[in-house]
């Protein structure tokens, strides 16, 4: 009997440090399924569109202005074969050769769960602060979670409370091709995933939480590109659940006096990483100002320029 086919879609700028690791654990993946890898790239530099011509099935190659977080996902899973599409971004790698058949399992299992999305875990060098709040996202918990929603139940809801039940990742996801043509990703530049989950969920549909589907993934950015990808954030999320943390700039400056003292207290528990005591403390406090400043800029109805994140 022919094992049924999964696509893996991934998105690619750029990502010539990471793919050679990315795409080795992938050909390593085992479970009763075949696998197809079907990536987009849009105008590397770098040499990873001659990496994935010669390791991938498919490569879309896009113009680099015409990415868009939505879009350019509906363009892979339009370009795959398999009925179940995972999707991972460049510098997601799977913990173990399991990683795929766990993300996948609760979809053969149970015709009423459409998605999926898996626990994500910190590299060895994050800072204190990127291992904290990963550990607060709902993909980065320990537990499995089945979530289901009606609309009375939604409506009840606060907006931090409509965020955390429609919480969903596509650094590590899968759901079903038969789904995804009802309710294709939203044409947005951030948070396509949350607002896919928010309108399988109201439509009836379930989701689950797969905490042994591991990959190591974290970010440790500056100030400045937190301060853009908070505003960005936070004004999709005021659109999808009315939610504002910071509402007035008086709330934000509160926020960030908070938010050093805490990012202070993670550094002097963990310590300074390979740059030293100097840059970390640097990078501590701006980034403690910089997300809370982003969230009242982006829950605001203040001009919002659109950022490349």
């Amino acid at each position: 009997m022919t094992l049924p086919l999964v696509t893996v879609a991934i998105p690619v700028l750029n990502g010539i440090h990471f793919l050679p690791t990315l795409l080795e654990r992938l050909r390593a993946q085992r479970g009763p399924f075949r696998i197809e890898v079907v990536a987009s790239d849009s105008g590397s530099t770098d040499g990873s569109r001659v990496c994935l011509d010669t390791q991938c099935d498919k490569v879309l190659h896009l113009q680099s202005q015409s990415f868009n977080h939505g879009a350019t996902r509906n363009h892979l899973i339009e370009a795959g074969r398999g009925e179940l599409i995972a999707l991972l971004v460049q510098d997601a790698l799977p913990q173990d050769d399991r990683w795929l058949d766990r993300l996948t399992a609760p979809l053969w299992d149970d015709a009423s769960i459409v998605g999926t999305f898996g626990r994500q875990i910190p590299r060895a060098d994050a800072s204190p602060w990127t291992r904290r709040y990963l550990e607060k996202w709902a993909a980065g918990r320990c537990g499995d979670r089945r979530i289901a929603l009606t609309a009375e139940t939604y409506g009840l809801m606060s907006p931090g409370e409509r965020l955390d039940a429609c919480a969903f990742d596509n650094v590590s996801s899968c759901l079903r091709r038969s789904v995804w043509r009802q309710i294709p990703f939203p044409v947005c530049d951030i948070a396509e995933d949350i607002a896919w989950a928010k309108s399988v969920l109201l439509a009836g549909h379930t989701l689950s939480y797969v905490s042994a589907a591991v990959v190591v993934h974290s970010h440790d950015r500056n100030g400045w590109y937190e301060f853009r990808r908070a505003a960005m954030l936070h004004r999709q999320l005021r659109r999808l659940f009315d939610l504002r943390l910071a509402p007035t700039a008086v709330d934000a400056l509160m926020g960030a006096v908070a938010s050093m003292r805490q990012h202070h207290q993670w550094l002097l528990e963990d310590g300074p990483g390979s740059h030293g005591w100097i840059y970390d403390i640097w990078r501590a406090y701006s980034t403690a100002v910089a997300q809370p400043f982003g969230q009242y800029l982006g829950g605001s109805r203040l001009p919002l320029c659109r950022f490349d994140v």
